[in-house]
């Protein structure tokens, strides 16, 4: 059996799921196919860096559309992001 991968962040990074959504019009219409598209301002926070003050695991933040680096593994897609960027926790 082989064992599941898992980043750590190191330092005051943040490891983030993006949220998905699906591309819909306001009347319910889907807009270009059936697939779901990344938000580009929203995740949920799976794992914290040893420097971390401000955020916790489980929070939702936001943060700007070009912040962090994208890791794809498989299909699953994540994004490393200094706390700094993060913009704020929805709560």
């Amino acid at each position: 059996m082989s064992k599941k991968k898992f980043i750590r962040p190191l330092g005051e990074r943040v490891l983030v799921k993006p949220l998905e959504h699906e591309n819909k019009s306001s009347g319910g219409i889907i807009l270009g196919g059936e697939e779901t598209v990344i938000s580009s301002n929203k995740g949920t926070v799976l794992a914290i860096g040893k420097a971390v003050e401000d955020i916790l695991v489980n929070d939702i933040v936001m943060y700007g559309p070009n912040s962090g680096m994208i890791i794809k593994d498989g299909s699953e897609e994540y994004i490393i992001i200094r706390e700094k960027d993060i913009q704020g926790v929805i709560e």
